[in-house]
């Protein structure tokens, strides 16, 4: 029975469903895709395995950090443009970061780390927040896909991969409440101003729209970057 007095439980904060990405118009989508690879990205370098077997370093191959932060900027660019700035500078970061998600778990596999991890692990860098590098880069990559939607109707794009990935990144590294409450906020302001002002599939989109990546400040043990 439970007691008069006790507190009620807050309730958790609801994800965006597919159905709700894929109802936002076409620069709307690519800016929140991009808002959320970069808050993402800090995890990248973070959370990357560094216990390498000699006989897989190549997993630790450097590059992979600038590839990320050029996929965001450059999809955040495209946004606010309404068109990609560099098709050739973003697919070929694309192609560096697609390799790299799937390196990032490979290299946590090796390691034997386990999928779970509180924010004090984050914070020391152990756990399970090695696998984070590589939800981050799964959503990076995704979002830069998005930006090229139209150019490449036959892509097999799949946008409720960015909600995904983005949930199990915050719970690999134990921050998903912050992360779902901080992605749901960009969305509901996105939607907001949609209705608003009646932006249509060509509307640009400013990462500016949606305002501090963590307006009261990052989860604890949360990477700066």
């Amino acid at each position: 029975m439970a007691k008069k007095n006790a507190a009620p439980k807050s309730q958790e904060v609801e994800l965006p469903s597919r159905d709700d990405l894929i109802a936002l118009p076409y620069w709307a989508l690519v800016a929140f895709a991009a808002r959320v690879g970069r808050r993402l990205l800090p995890l990248v370098d973070h959370c990357w395995e560094t216990r390498i077997p000699d006989d897989a370093k190549y997993l630790a191959k450097t590059g992979r950090l600038r590839a990320m932060r050029t996929c965001v900027r450059h999809t955040e660019l495209a946004a606010s443009k309404g068109a990609i700035v560099s098709e050739q500078k973003l697919y070929d970061a694309m192609d560096v970061v697609g390799v790299a998600a799937s390196q990032a778990e490979y290299a946590a596999d090796l390691a034997r780390r386990k999928k779970g991890a509180s924010a004090a692990e984050l914070a020391r860098r152990k756990g399970a927040s090695q696998y984070a590098a590589g939800y981050a880069a799964t959503v990076i990559r995704t979002a830069a896909s998005l930006a090229f939607r139209r150019l490449k109707p036959d892509w097999n794009i799949e946008p409720g991969s960015i909600i995904h990935f983005t949930a199990e990144a915050g719970k690999a590294v134990g921050a998903a409440a912050a992360v779902n409450a901080a992605v749901r906020a960009d969305f509901d302001r996105l939607r907001r101003l949609i209705d608003e002002k009646g932006w249509t599939d060509d509307t640009p989109v400013r990462p500016s729209v949606f305002g501090r990546l963590w307006p009261d400040g990052p989860p604890q043990g949360w990477p700066q970057g």
